[in-house]
C-alpha cells in the first residue's frame, strides 16, 4: 500500500493530471485489486445480503478515501495527508473499546498518544505553506472518515455470523469501488 500511495503521489504531483484521470488511475488500480482477490476467491463468490449491504459500504468507503487522498495528494502535501489519514486508527481503536467490549491495553493507549504526537510535531508552521490549503485539508478530514469507516465496516462483517463470506465481500467490494470509480471519472 505504501508503494502504491508513493508512487500515486508522485505521478499527481508530477504530471498534475485531470480528476477524471485521478478517478482512472484509482479505478485501473482497483480493478487489478479485484481480478486478484477475485482469482484468490477461486473465481467464484458465496454471499449473503448483509454481506452484499456491507460491501458495497465497504466499496463506497474506500472509493471516497483513495479519490480523496490522491486529491489531497494532488492540491497538498503528501506526508502530512497520510499523517492526517493515519489519525483514522484512534477512531477505529477506540470504537473496539466502545463497541465491541475489546480491551484498551496501555500499548494502545501508548500507540494513541504516539500518533496524535506525530500529528501535533509534523507541522513546521515556519516552511509549511501548502498544507494551509482549505480544500486539502477537507480532502485529509474526509480521507480520516472514510479510512476509518474501512476499518469499521471490515470490523462489522468480520464480527458477524458471516465472517466466512470474506472473500464475497472483499470481491463484491471492489465491484462497488471499481465500477463507482469508473462511473465518476466518465462524469
Amino acid at each position: 500500500i505504501t508503494t502504491t500511495n508513493t508512487l500515486k503521489a508522485h505521478f499527481v504531483k508530477k504530471e498534475q493530471p485531470t480528476i477524471s484521470t485521478v478517478y482512472f488511475l484509482n479505478g485501473g488500480l482497483s480493478l487489478m485489486a479485484l481480478l486478484v482477490l477475485f482469482a484468490y476467491a477461486g473465481f467464484k463468490l458465496e454471499f449473503s445480503t448483509f454481506t452484499l449491504i456491507t460491501a458495497v459500504i465497504f466499496g463506497a468507503a474506500t472509493m471516497v478515501y483513495h479519490s480523496c487522498s490522491t486529491l489531497a495528494v494532488r492540491v497538498g502535501p503528501y506526508s502530512y495527508t497520510t499523517v492526517i489519514a493515519s489519525l483514522s486508527t484512534i477512531i477505529t481503536a477506540l470504537s473496539g473499546w466502545v463497541y465491541w467490549g475489546e480491551k484498551l491495553s496501555i500499548f494502545k493507549v501508548v500507540g494513541l498518544v504516539f500518533i496524535i504526537a506525530c500529528f501535533i510535531l509534523a507541522v513546521d508552521r515556519k516552511k509549511d505553506t501548502k498544507s494551509k490549503n482549505l480544500v486539502w485539508f477537507i480532502l485529509c478530514m474526509v480521507c480520516l472518515v472514510a479510512s476509518a469507516s474501512i476499518g469499521l465496516t471490515q470490523k462489522v462483517h468480520q464480527s458477524s455470523n458471516f465472517r466466512q463470506e470474506l472473500n464475497g465481500f472483499l470481491c463484491l467490494g471492489f465491484v462497488v469501488y471499481t465500477v463507482s470509480t469508473f462511473a465518476i471519472g466518465f462524469i
